[in-house]
Protein backbone atom coordinates (compact mmCIF):
# COMPACT_ATOMS: atom_id res chain seq x y z
CA UNK A 1 0.00 0.00 0.00
CA UNK A 2 1.44 3.89 -0.74
CA UNK A 3 0.22 6.86 0.85
CA UNK A 4 1.47 10.03 -0.63
CA UNK A 5 1.98 12.42 2.43
CA UNK A 6 3.67 15.40 1.19
CA UNK A 7 3.03 18.32 2.24
CA UNK A 8 1.02 17.31 5.48
CA UNK A 9 2.59 17.96 9.17
CA UNK A 10 2.83 15.97 11.61
CA UNK A 11 0.84 14.26 13.09
CA UNK A 12 -1.02 13.46 9.95
CA UNK A 13 1.56 11.23 8.35
CA UNK A 14 1.78 8.66 11.47
CA UNK A 15 -2.10 8.97 11.80
CA UNK A 16 -2.78 7.59 7.80
CA UNK A 17 -0.08 4.67 8.13
CA UNK A 18 -1.13 3.48 11.67
CA UNK A 19 -4.72 3.23 9.77
CA UNK A 20 -3.18 2.07 6.91
CA UNK A 21 -0.77 -0.58 9.18
CA UNK A 22 -4.44 -2.22 11.00
CA UNK A 23 -5.86 -1.92 6.75
CA UNK A 24 -2.91 -4.45 5.35
CA UNK A 25 -3.51 -7.88 4.30
CA UNK A 26 -1.18 -10.44 5.39
CA UNK A 27 1.99 -9.79 3.21
CA UNK A 28 1.76 -6.49 2.38
CA UNK A 29 4.10 -3.85 3.42
CA UNK A 30 3.24 0.23 3.42
CA UNK A 31 4.97 2.63 1.76
CA UNK A 32 4.65 6.40 2.93
CA UNK A 33 6.33 9.09 0.88
CA UNK A 34 7.05 12.17 3.05
CA UNK A 35 8.55 15.47 2.60
CA UNK A 36 10.04 16.42 5.75
CA UNK A 37 12.75 14.87 8.29
CA UNK A 38 10.27 15.13 11.17
CA UNK A 39 7.91 13.10 9.34
CA UNK A 40 10.54 10.18 8.53
CA UNK A 41 11.46 10.33 12.12
CA UNK A 42 8.23 10.15 13.55
CA UNK A 43 7.43 6.90 11.49
CA UNK A 44 10.70 5.15 12.66
CA UNK A 45 9.49 5.82 16.13
CA UNK A 46 5.58 4.57 15.23
CA UNK A 47 7.11 1.55 13.33
CA UNK A 48 9.32 0.15 15.94
CA UNK A 49 6.62 0.44 18.74
CA UNK A 50 4.47 -1.89 16.71
CA UNK A 51 7.62 -4.35 16.23
CA UNK A 52 7.55 -3.48 12.57
CA UNK A 53 10.68 -3.19 10.16
CA UNK A 54 11.36 0.64 8.47
CA UNK A 55 13.62 1.38 5.95
CA UNK A 56 14.21 5.12 4.68
CA UNK A 57 15.02 5.56 0.69
CA UNK A 58 15.53 9.28 -0.55
CA UNK A 59 13.76 10.16 -3.54
CA UNK A 60 14.51 13.40 -4.40
CA UNK A 61 13.01 15.85 -2.06
CA UNK A 62 11.11 13.71 -0.65
CA UNK A 63 11.42 10.33 1.13
CA UNK A 64 9.64 7.04 1.27
CA UNK A 65 9.30 4.75 4.68
CA UNK A 66 8.71 1.38 4.15
CA UNK A 67 6.80 -0.18 6.87
CA UNK A 68 7.46 -3.68 7.15
CA UNK A 69 5.16 -5.04 10.06
CA UNK A 70 5.92 -7.61 12.09
CA UNK A 71 5.91 -11.22 10.75
CA UNK A 72 5.93 -10.02 7.23
CA UNK A 73 9.11 -10.94 4.69
CA UNK A 74 11.78 -8.22 4.57
CA UNK A 75 11.51 -6.08 0.75
CA UNK A 76 14.41 -7.33 -0.69
CA UNK A 77 16.45 -4.50 -2.24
Amino acid sequence: MFIDAKGKPCPQPVILAIRALDALQAGETLQVQVDNEAAVENLKRMAQKKGAAADVKADGSCWIVEIVPAGAPAAQS
